[in-house]
């Protein structure tokens, strides 16, 4: 894991979302030329050609994380909901030392938790009175899940992050983490690629614990993440297809989008299954991609298997050496940060 490792200065992680969408800084790679250029992020739009098929992921943030007190003590507790296992009874990250059978009060009081097991895998499982569902819940009393290296205030409902840690074409609900390469694209940036002949199409997979947890020694000896759901629709595959019997270049936004199309292409990479799935592909070199050539990625956490997916597609070296040209031209770092371009020009 050492080997995925870089120094970054801490006034490089955005804590803020940029003043607009699509105003964000933009490092393109040229894997063919081997040449960085630096733009700004609408721009974009002199990139992106007649013809090209963007894939995005449409997955949807639920407002995951709590905010409640310990019953007994008053005393604040954080949880972060991951599932409704069954009605009454959720799975989820809870901060802090809790014993089990503590109790806690959520929403102003409205539900209490009390705490059943702590899991293996670091999660825990709460017991929910009275039994409400999840969704209508967390819509109403939780908080986006903003990640924790944003080191601001997150125990508000913060109206801007509950519009700008979410994709301007979310559509089904499901992640607890934004597919933050497609944060930067904004309703008027996506009409003129429209109509510049640009096909935007999309699939979904539900960011899930994997985000929040640190690779550990396992996961790299296994090879395996923590599974995520997917689904591709019949229509968007066959417009997928389309675009590759056409030759057509295919840009991937996200390393979401990309796990998704990794984990349904053929294993010669000619086309793409559609239907739903799980997946729990770790995608880290020596991987040989079957669909992949360009990508649309935020600038992403050292030692993390989205920095290593990145390193697959165009070699560790290279990933290091230009991570470190992103610093001192102070790009700004994680999802509320700037946006990197791999392009591959050649089919």
């Amino acid at each position: 894991m050492n080997e995925y490792d870089y120094y970054l200065p801490k006034n490089l992680i955005a804590q803020t979302p940029s003043s607009e969408r699509s105003a964000s800084r933009l490092l393109i790679y040229s894997k063919d030329e081997r040449k960085i250029e630096h733009r700004a992020f609408y721009e974009i739009e002199e990139i992106f050609q007649k013809g090209d098929c963007v894939v995005v992921n449409d997955s949807k943030v639920i407002s995951a994380r709590l905010w409640g007190q310990k019953t007994k003590t008053g005393k604040a507790v954080e949880f972060l909901w991951l599932e409704e296992i069954k009605s009454g009874i959720w799975c989820g990250l809870l901060r802090g030392k809790n014993k089990l059978g503590g109790e806690f009060d959520f929403g102003a009081r409205q539900i209490k938790g009390r705490l059943l097991s702590k899991n293996e895998d670091g999660t825990t499982t709460l017991e929910v009175t009275p039994p409400v569902s999840a969704l209508s819940f967390l819509s109403e009393h939780g908080v986006m899940p903003l990640p924790p290296y944003i080191a601001r205030e997150k125990d508000k409902k913060n109206l801007k992050d509950q519009d700008r840690y979410q994709t301007v074409y979310a559509k089904f609900l499901g992640s607890v983490a934004a597919p933050t390469a497609g944060l930067h694209f904004d309703a008027p940036l996506i009409e003129k690629l429209k109509g510049k002949g640009v096909e935007f199409i999309s699939v979904t997979l539900h960011v899930g614990l994997g985000t929040f947890q640190p690779l550990k020694a396992d996961c790299l000896e296994k090879g395996e993440l923590h599974s995520e759901n997917f689904e591709i629709l019949e229509e968007n595959a066959r417009k997928i297809n389309q675009a590759l019997q056409e030759k057509r270049r295919l840009i991937v936004i996200g390393t979401t989008t990309a796990r998704v199309l990794e984990s349904a292409a053929t294993e010669d990479g000619s086309a793409l299954r559609a239907g739903k799935g799980v997946t729990k592909l770790f995608i880290r070199p020596p991987y040989r991609f079957k669909m992949i050539k360009n990508l649309l990625t935020n600038f992403h956490l050292p030692k993390s298997s989205l920095f290593m997916l990145v390193a697959a597609l165009i070699g560790r070296e290279k990933v290091l050496e230009i991570y470190q040209k992103a610093i001192e031209e102070k790009y700004r770092f994680y999802s509320y940060g700037d946006a990197m371009l791999i392009l591959n020009n050649k089919f």
